[in-house]
C-alpha cells in the first residue's frame, strides 16, 4: 500500500472523517499535490522555490485552468510564496461572479489589473489544463 494512502487511512482512523483522496506528481523539480478531505479541496504545485496553494470547497469546480462554476457564497483561498511578491488572496463570490480580494498589511482589499493577471496565471499554474 503507498505511504500516503496509509497517511490517509490514518488521518481518517484517528479523526473520524468520512473520506479523503489524494493524487500527486512528482519530477526532479516540480511537484504538485490535490488532496480532497470531506468537502475540502487543497491543490499545491512548487516548482523552483515557488509554490502556489488553492484551498476550496468540492463544490467549487476547476478545469481548463479556470474555474467553472460556484454556489453563491464560494470561498477560494489562494497562497503564493517563494516569489518575489508573495501573495495571499481570496477569491468570493459576489452577485454571480468571483471578486478578487489581496491580503495587504493584515487586511484584504479588492485586487488591482495587474494582480487579476496575476490571477489567470495562478490558476493556469495550479489547476492546469
Amino acid at each position: 500500500m503507498k505511504l500516503a494512502t496509509l497517511a490517509c487511512l490514518s488521518v481518517l482512523a484517528a479523526s473520524g472523517l468520512t473520506s479523503c483522496n489524494k493524487s500527486s506528481v512528482f519530477s526532479s523539480s516540480s511537484s504538485r499535490t490535490d488532496w480532497t478531505v470531506n468537502d475540502k479541496r487543497t491543490i499545491t504545485k512548487k516548482v523552483n522555490g515557488l509554490t502556489r496553494k488553492l484551498d476550496t470547497k468540492t463544490d467549487v469546480k476547476m478545469g481548463q485552468g479556470k474555474i467553472t462554476s460556484f454556489p453563491a457564497g464560494a470561498l477560494v483561498k489562494l497562497e503564493e510564496s517563494g516569489s518575489a511578491t508573495p501573495r495571499v488572496a481570496e477569491l468570493r463570490e459576489n452577485g454571480g461572479s468571483l471578486e478578487l480580494w489581496v491580503q495587504e498589511n493584515g487586511a484584504f482589499r479588492r485586487g488591482t489589473a495587474d494582480e487579476e493577471t496575476w490571477l489567470v496565471g495562478f490558476l493556469k499554474d495550479v489547476i492546469g489544463d
